[in-house]
């Protein structure tokens, strides 16, 4: 819409409309993700693009990463 989200929940708010109107609201379990082992998804993750992780400005630890895969599981 062009209009500057003046909050963080409001561009949240933002990207998951637009996931939305393009149809891309898909989950990780829509892909057979299985999170019984999260660890398991940070550490492929770091191996198979850990350069990505070595340009982060706060470096984060493969707990703080699993706990995002837990958080964003649905």
């Amino acid at each position: 819409t062009g209009k500057k989200a003046e909050s963080p929940d409001e561009f949240v708010q933002a990207v998951e409309d637009l996931k939305k109107k393009c149809g891309a609201d898909v989950k990780m379990s829509d892909f057979g993700i299985d999170m019984s082992d999260p660890m398991r998804y940070v550490k492929n993750a770091h191996e198979t693009m850990g350069f990505k992780f070595d340009t982060d400005p706060i470096p984060m630890s493969y707990e703080e990463c699993a706990e995002i895969y837990i958080k964003s599981y649905r």
